[in-house]
């Protein structure tokens, strides 16, 4: 059955960029859908990304700080001991609830239609939402797509979900490594690195640049590894990793073959290289240009990568990043530069381009 629905905007995606979007129009008087794929309302930054990993190490610093994890009823003796993998995770789903409820209800108050589903293009102003429920179809002046990006594999690494996985899989582990292998010495595998070997894992940091966090102050950085040293954590740095195998056996490890040769078993393999662009953003930034005919890609579509520094390779004609509007323009949306462009907006926690959001804010009031 398909229900067709007028709206003023819809939303693509709950994270930080789309439902402060669809709050902000509906208080401004319009009428707003949100669309989201995920179980858990508020995106990847709520279902794994920020809000879990912040609260895993929040629960890794009580544990040895104070008597024991919220909720947790444990004698204080036995709480100071190290925690199990189960314990740790059911106080992450614990905060990850609360936390899209609030969500959920911050965009009931505001009127906001939250739908569940796959979103695809009909055409530039409908966009088809497809569940178990059968398909609804969504007419609107205007669409942003806000789905965010996914973490960055090496060639030729798939995860399992097991042995190798990814830094938002990562916490779905059933139970604590006894070695940990994290590829990436960027903020996202340090971040990991430290918390795993705050519990007792041995855990080894592998990266081809020749330091970590390099746009860091240099003592700092040496102060850090320092400390992560003082817990056995072990630094290969520039080394690249090769290639990734899992063993065969009753008990699976990872295999890694570095690019000088040497070869690292661990019990746990975490990819953690950095976020690219969602593969879905990339297809719906060519399929719009494609559809809007004889016109600029994206007429009445916001897209966004900037906000993360990153640049998906656009179709040909569409334009790199956007750009504000024109003076005299700023009130014209949807038909202004700023918006006539394939911007993104990306639910990550940087900042987006102030200029554009501003003249975004600034033309949705009109």
């Amino acid at each position: 059955m398909t229900n067709h629905t007028e709206f003023d905007l819809v939303c693509i995606g709950s994270g930080p960029a789309g439902q402060r979007a669809a709050i902000q129009a509906a208080k401004l008087g319009r009428r707003v859908a949100l669309v989201e794929r995920r179980r858990i309302v508020g995106g990847v930054c709520v279902d794994e990304g920020t809000i879990p990993s912040k609260t895993f190490r929040e629960a890794v610093r009580r544990v040895y700080s104070r008597p024991g994890l919220e909720g947790d009823e444990t004698h204080q003796a036995e709480a100071r001991a190290r925690p199990t993998m189960a314990q740790l995770v059911t106080h992450v789903g614990r905060v990850v609830r609360r936390e899209s409820n609030t969500i959920r209800d911050v965009l009931g108050r505001n009127d906001v239609v939250l739908l569940h589903g796959h979103a695809s293009f009909v055409d530039p102003h409908t966009v088809r939402v497809a569940n178990e429920d059968g398909d609804r179809l969504l007419h609107a002046r205007n669409v942003l797509v806000a789905v965010g990006t996914r973490p960055g594999q090496p060639r030729g690494v798939v995860p399992d979900g097991e042995v190798v996985m990814t830094s938002d899989t990562i916490l779905s582990i059933k139970s604590l490594p006894r070695s940990l292998a994290v590829i990436g010495a960027g903020v996202i595998g340090i971040e990991y690195a430290s918390m795993f070997a705050a519990l007792g894992v041995q855990v080894t940091v592998i990266d081809q640049r020749q330091r970590p966090l390099e746009f860091l102050d240099h003592e700092i950085v040496d102060e850090l590894i320092h400390q992560l040293r003082k817990r056995d954590v072990v630094f290969r740095c520039g080394d690249a990793v090769a290639a990734v195998s899992v063993t065969r056996g009753a008990a699976r490890q990872g295999l890694l073959q570095l690019a000088s040769g040497k070869h690292l078993v661990a019990d746990a393999v975490a990819l953690a290289r950095g976020d690219v662009v969602a593969g879905w953003t990339k297809a719906v930034i060519g399929e719009l240009c494609g559809k809007v005919e004889g016109k600029r890609p994206g007429h009445g579509v916001a897209l966004g990568y900037h906000s993360k520094g990153l640049a998906p390779e656009l179709p040909a004609g569409a334009p790199s990043r956007p750009f504000p509007p024109e003076p005299g323009l700023r009130n014209k949306w949807p038909h202004s530069p700023a918006t006539e462009s394939c911007s993104t907006a990306s639910s990550g926690g940087h900042r987006p381009d102030r200029r554009y959001a501003r003249s975004c804010r600034q033309s949705i009031s009109e």
